[in-house]
């Protein structure tokens, strides 16, 4: 096996190095919301860990790729509808400038009904912040009841157009709201979602207007909205060909469980909310970390693969930390580091620990924190294997963040004014996994991405309109392996896509 679990005590070396062993820390939350019950025994994310090898020969200093496989449970009730489910605090955030004008704000007007009545139960809160030369809050936080779903449906159906694009101070009076929340719940706030939805169809214009200046004041509030639980999460819906695409895509990258989605055309504006809104309402674990230590100096840590999360290596390469964020149920995440082999003073057949993983985080069903470890184990024989292969789910994985990162170059060399080297590369790259040995549906998707992508830089006035905005979306897709609308399918679990059809399966009540 390349993954050596240690599920009971007896195999493990010690008891801090058990695999999978649940750590709880007890909250006293008393009144606090129902949440679908727990699987008793069940940590609700669990960690195994694999090696490129399984062996190196004990005379050789080696390069390997480690990689801790997390995955979370399935929601106990999928169902959108049900109290049980946990509580969801949403801000959306629209554009009303005077692009927006006719059938977008049409559109987008049944958007946000589809969020009201379909996608938010009573335990849930919605908020509504339009902004065009100003900002104005429409409705603040209700709960989403009966009555509290009737006088949001009609706030929305009274929005209309007018005036600039004052993104950032609408973004910014949203995030204000969801820091108002989190301080009056305080430790009962724990468990609660918060999320920030931002929709515009063009360029910030007014107030703050560059990107390095709207990231620099979001991340400046944004660990505001913590207080007691999570920070929220910020979902940017670019529509068109006019948005600025880097500029959402990084505001979204700032609160690290945020996603970027193009729009390309009004009918899809309830599919882009319906697949953020899936997500949000199917989140298990909040705030995860996950924390690789090398055991008794038997390598260092060298590189973390990837950018889709924020982590830290120490500069001896004792220790890595990553910053998760929140999980979805049923979520899948790998994510793989670079160790560094010495030379091994004593050759040893059997399996030695070389990193412990630990993931901690607050479990949304038990309202208690938890940690969960693995080992990574490695043997150092005189001679490896001489059949020894490389172990295929690090070569899926290693495809995975390859196809992220030519994505990324694809447009860097577009934007260089090279549409056509850009295009280049994306093919290049899906005639390697469709030649690939390794064959698996995140595969297929990987190839299928590629060729969309790819398609759109057939002349630069189709790069610039939709192509930049496609790479930026899918590449983010793969680097996180969830799903954004049509990218990223192999991604979309059970518990996602049973929100995501209740979510879109009916048109929202007349009002």
């Amino acid at each position: 096996m390349f993954s050596r679990i240690f599920q009971n005590r007896e195999a493990v070396p010690s008891a801090s190095e058990n695999t999978n062993m649940v750590t709880i820390d007890a909250l006293a939350a008393p009144e606090a919301p129902a949440h679908p019950p727990p699987v008793e025994g069940v940590p609700t994310i669990t960690v195994s860990s694999s090696a490129e090898y399984e062996a190196v020969a004990a005379n050789e200093e080696a390069s390997v790729l480690a990689m801790a496989s997390l995955r979370a449970v399935a929601l106990a009730n999928e169902s959108v509808d049900e109290a049980s489910k946990p509580p969801t605090d949403i801000v959306a955030v629209v554009d009303v400038s005077g692009s927006m004008a006719g059938s977008k704000m049409e559109t987008m007007k049944q958007a946000l009904k589809f969020v009201v009545e379909k996608g938010l139960g009573a335990q849930d809160s919605f908020s509504l912040v339009t902004f065009a030369s100003g900002v104005d809050v429409e409705l603040h936080f209700t709960k989403m009841d009966a009555q509290g779903k009737k006088s949001a449906v009609r706030v929305v159906e009274a929005l209309h157009t007018k005036g600039a694009t004052n993104l950032s101070g609408g973004l910014l009076q949203g995030l204000d709201l969801v820091c108002q929340k989190a301080r009056a719940a305080g430790a009962l706030g724990r468990g609660t979602t918060k999320s920030v939805l931002l929709f515009t169809d063009g360029q910030a214009n007014n107030g703050v207007t560059d990107t390095p200046g709207i990231v620099a004041a979001v991340s400046q509030v944004l660990p505001q909205t913590a207080q007691e639980g999570s920070p929220a999460s910020i979902f940017t819906f670019g529509f068109g060909a006019d948005h600025n695409e880097t500029m959402l895509a990084a505001l979204a990258d700032v609160s690290g469980s945020g996603q970027y989605f193009f729009v390309d055309r009004a009918e899809a504006i309830p599919v882009a909310f319906a697949d953020a809104l899936g997500g949000l309402v199917s989140v298990v674990a909040q705030n995860a970390e996950l924390v690789a230590e090398v055991v008794e100096g038997r390598c260092t840590i060298g590189k973390v693969l990837g950018d889709a999360y924020k982590h830290e290596v120490a500069p001896d390469g004792s220790r890595a930390a990553l910053h998760v964020g929140d999980l979805y149920a049923e979520d899948e995440k790998d994510l793989i580091v670079e160790i560094k082999l010495p030379k091994a003073a004593v050759a040893q057949d059997a399996p030695l620990p070389h990193i412990t993983w630990s993931i901690r985080y607050f479990s949304v069903q038990k309202r208690d924190f938890e940690t969960s470890t693995a080992l990574l184990c490695v043997s150092r024989p005189l001679a490896a294997p001489v059949s020894q292969a490389v172990n295929p789910a690090i070569v899926e994985q290693r495809e995975r963040l390859y196809v992220a990162e030519v994505m990324k170059n694809a447009a860097d060399i577009a934007d260089g004014g090279d549409v056509k080297g850009g295009q280049a590369l994306l093919r290049e790259a899906e005639e390697r996994l469709r030649s690939s040995d390794v064959k698996s549906p995140m595969v297929t998707t990987l190839v299928e991405d590629l060729a969309t992508v790819s398609a759109q830089y057939a002349t630069r006035e189709l790069y610039e309109s939709e192509g930049r905005k496609t790479t930026w979306m899918s590449s983010k897709v793969h680097y996180q392996q969830r799903s954004a609308m049509t990218h990223g399918g192999a991604y979309e679990k059970r518990s996602k896509k049973a929100m995501k059809s209740r979510f879109v399966s009916a048109p929202p009540s007349a009002s």
